[in-house]
């Protein structure tokens, strides 16, 4: 499986995660094209954070779709693949204090509870958002 390109491992991946080298792209934000660049084009690949994308949206494992060694395509059940928003989510409960995290966790817990916070206006958050820039 080492000499497989990185077109041909993207294409076993896609096979494996039944989806198509378009919903590839919408999913990690590239055109078509540059997918399709892969074959057009000897040579040519993806940048290494696009491919990195890549894997984390297919559920392969990342080192193989780079390289082509350490084994093969390891399908979900090998082990969890999070998605792009949850691993953002988590970047930024991990920035937030304990304080700060604790309050975000509670509303998170309500929010799957099905309890849903009402959002306050858009002329109640542009007064809350300048009021701190206010001067005496």
């Amino acid at each position: 499986m080492a000499n497989m390109t990185l077109l041909e491992r993207i294409d076993m991946a896609l096979q494996h995660a039944r989806k198509t080298r378009g919903e590839l792209a919408d999913g990690i934000g590239i055109s078509t094209q540059a997918i399709s660049n892969l074959k057009r084009r000897p040579g040519s690949t993806l940048r290494p954070e696009n491919v990195a994308r890549a894997a984390v949206y297919l559920g392969c494992d990342i080192y193989w779709l780079c390289t082509g060694e350490g084994g093969k395509y390891k399908p979900h059940e090998a082990g969890p693949v999070h998605s792009l928003i949850a691993m953002e989510v988590a970047k930024w409960l991990d920035e937030m204090s304990e304080a700060d995290r604790h309050k975000a966790f509670s509303l998170i817990y309500q929010m799957h509870k099905g309890n849903w916070p009402s959002m306050p206006s858009e002329d109640a958050a542009a007064l809350a958002q300048a009021a701190p820039h206010r001067h005496k």
